[in-house]
C-alpha cells in the first residue's frame, strides 16, 4: 500500500506541475501563487524551503515557457533582459533581510494589492492591442521612451514604446517583494507591462515569463547554497511545469489579450484571498 501512495503522490505532483506549467505560461506568471499554497497546505516544511522549492518550479516553467515563446518570437529581449537584471541585487538580498521582515504585515498588504489588481482588471480600462510608437524627442515619466517593433514567428506587428527607466526602478522593488512570497515576479511584471509601460498584451506575457527566469535564476543561489530545496518535490512538479509550459505557449495564441488578462485575474484573487486569510 504503501509503493502505491507513493506512486500516487508522484503523479499527483506531476500532474499538479503539469496544470501550473500549462496556466502559467498562458497568462505569463512562474505559477508562484500557485505553487505556495498547495506546499503549504500539504507538505510540513519550513517556509525557506517552501519558497526555495516554489522558486526552482518556477524557473523551470519560466525557463521552459521562454524558450518556447523565443521560438514564436514574442519576448522583447532588450527591455526583459534590462527588467530580469534590475530584479537581481534586491532578490538576492531580500534573503537574507528574511529575519527582519515582518512577514505576516507583508503579506496581508500584498493580499489587498493582488485584489485591487483583480477589480482593476475586470472594471478598469480595457488594454490597447498596442501602445502608439514614440517619435523623437517623446519622453516617458523618467525618460525618452524607446521605439520598440516587434514581428512574431506568426506575421502579427507589434509597435509600442518604452520607459525603460520607469520600468527597471519598479524591478528593483519587484525583485525584493517576489522573494520574500516566493512567487517569482510574473504575477507583477506582466499588470506592469500592460498598464504602466504600455506593452501589447502578448508580448507581455511573454516578456514577464523572459523576467522571471533571469530573476529565479540569481535568486536560487543562496537558496541552493544553503540546501533549502526539497528535491524530490523539485523533480516531480518540475517534470510537469516544464511540458505544461510548452503547452501553455502554443495555446496562448488562441486568447485575445484581454482573455489573457482575466485569465490572471483568477490567481489575483486566489493569491489575495490566501495572502489574506491563510497561514503567514
Amino acid at each position: 500500500m504503501a509503493g502505491v501512495a507513493a506512486v500516487t503522490e508522484v503523479l499527483g505532483l506531476v500532474g499538479f506541475g503539469f496544470a501550473v506549467g500549462f496556466y502559467g505560461t498562458l497568462v505569463g506568471i512562474g505559477g508562484g501563487p500557485l505553487l505556495v499554497p498547495m506546499l503549504a497546505l500539504f507538505y510540513d516544511q519550513p517556509p525557506a524551503t517552501i519558497v526555495a522549492t516554489s522558486l526552482s518550479v518556477v524557473f523551470l516553467n519560466a525557463l521552459s515557457g521562454s524558450a518556447a515563446y523565443y521560438q514564436q518570437r514574442r519576448i522583447d529581449l532588450v527591455s526583459g533582459t534590462v527588467f530580469g537584471f534590475a530584479t537581481i541585487p534586491s532578490s538576492v538580498a531580500a534573503y537574507f533581510l528574511l529575519a527582519h521582515l515582518s512577514h505576516a504585515l507583508f503579506t496581508r498588504v500584498f493580499g489587498v494589492f493582488l485584489l485591487f489588481l483583480a477589480g482593476y482588471v475586470l472594471f478598469g480600462p480595457t488594454p490597447a492591442a498596442a501602445a502608439p510608437t514614440s517619435t523623437p524627442g517623446d519622453y516617458g515619466l523618467l525618460g525618452p521612451l524607446s521605439p520598440r517593433r516587434l514581428v512574431d514567428s506568426a506575421g502579427s506587428t507589434y509597435l509600442y514604446a518604452v520607459d525603460e527607466r520607469l520600468g527597471t526602478l519598479v524591478n528593483v522593488a519587484f525583485g525584493a517583494g517576489t522573494t520574500v512570497l516566493g512567487i517569482g515576479g510574473g504575477i507583477l511584471q506582466v499588470p506592469l507591462l500592460v498598464y504602466v509601460l504600455r506593452f501589447p498584451v502578448h508580448i507581455a506575457t511573454a516578456t514577464a515569463h523572459y523576467v522571471t527566469s533571469i530573476n529565479t535564476a540569481f535568486t536560487l543561489i543562496p537558496l541552493l547554497f544553503f540546501g533549502h530545496v526539497d528535491p524530490r518535490l523539485t523533480l516531480c512538479l518540475g517534470a510537469g511545469v516544464v511540458f505544461g509550459a510548452r503547452l501553455g505557449a502554443r495555446f496562448s495564441r488562441r486568447f485575445s489579450g484581454q482573455t489573457l488578462l482575466r485569465l490572471l485575474t483568477i490567481v489575483f484573487v486566489l493569491a489575495g484571498v490566501r495572502m489574506l486569510f491563510g497561514r503567514a
